[in-house]
């Protein structure tokens, strides 16, 4: 299953119910020395609030799409270079200079000079530092995004792969069992050996906590710290007095093995699963 482009969802809706209005009011009132109840009383002040909720939410829209088809078309490890190239061009420099450019325009409508307005030594600056708050912020989101789809498909694709057969010591003789062959696995004298349906017992040396990890949990069970059981080999369950349960092994033990009754319930389920 590979990483789809309509996989990576972003949420960016923070941007546009909580950045871009607090820019609204900043480009507005920034630099401006008159109250707010004056300002009320201006008609241009709605003009320029106006214009700056246009521009802001005209730009917003635009990033949105923008930084969408940058992700479908331009991958993060293989294109990053042209990525950011085309971010630099068309996610910053285009932004400002046309947000700028309709400002200037703007200023010419209501007849104020060029020279006359802080265009260049404030609002400039200001329309480039949301430009590059903008572009960081979704270079993040998307780059996040990206990382969790793909840590979802590696989670939803991974096949664990488990031993078919087991290399074991028979005396000098080194064997090869195959699962089939497999009853259970059992430490005694600190030693652990594999136990073969046929009765036979040959040393492998790993702990059963390795073993756990080698095989598949739908076939055998851990009963308690000396056993691995296949699920086949369990012939019998007995409940104890304390609610432990007696196993039954095929090949026999000479020794009782037994399940805590904390593990009781999920044994029986686990024998009853197909």
């Amino acid at each position: 299953m590979e990483l789809q482009k309509a996989d990576i969802k972003i949420n960016d809706r923070w941007i546009f119910i909580f950045v871009y209005p607090l820019f609204v009011i900043f480009v507005c009132h920034v630099g401006n020395d008159n109250s707010l109840s004056h300002l009320l009383t201006v008609p241009s002040y709605y003009t320029d609030l106006l214009l700056a909720v246009v521009c802001t939410y005209g730009a917003g829209f635009y990033w949105k799409i923008l930084f969408a088809r940058l992700d479908a078309k331009f991958d993060w490890y293989t294109n990053l270079k042209p990525r950011l190239t085309h971010q630099l061009i068309f996610g910053f420099i285009l932004p400002v200079v046309v947000i700028t450019g309709i400002e200037m325009v703007y200023l010419f409508l209501i007849d104020i000079k060029l020279s006359d307005s802080p265009i260049f030594y404030l609002d400039l600056p200001m329309i480039a530092v949301l430009s590059l708050l903008i572009n960081l912020c979704y270079l993040f989101l998307y780059n996040r995004a990206h990382l969790m789809a793909l840590k979802n498909v590696d989670e939803a694709t991974q096949i664990t792969h488990y031993l078919e057969n087991f290399i074991v010591k028979y005396g000098s003789v080194t064997k090869n069992i195959s699962i089939a062959d497999v009853a259970y696995f059992i430490i005694q004298d600190k030693i652990t050996f594999l136990m073969t349906t046929e009765g036979k017992k040959h040393i492998y040396d790993y702990s059963l906590e390795q073993i756990m990890e080698k095989i598949s949990p739908s076939a055998f069970f851990q009963l308690n710290r000396q056993v691995i059981a296949k699920r086949k080999s369990i012939i019998k369950c007995k409940q104890t007095e304390t609610r432990r349960l007696e196993i039954t092994l095929n090949p026999p033990l000479s020794e009782l093995q037994f399940v805590a009754k904390t593990k009781s319930t999920k044994l029986l389920s686990w024998l009853n699963q197909n």
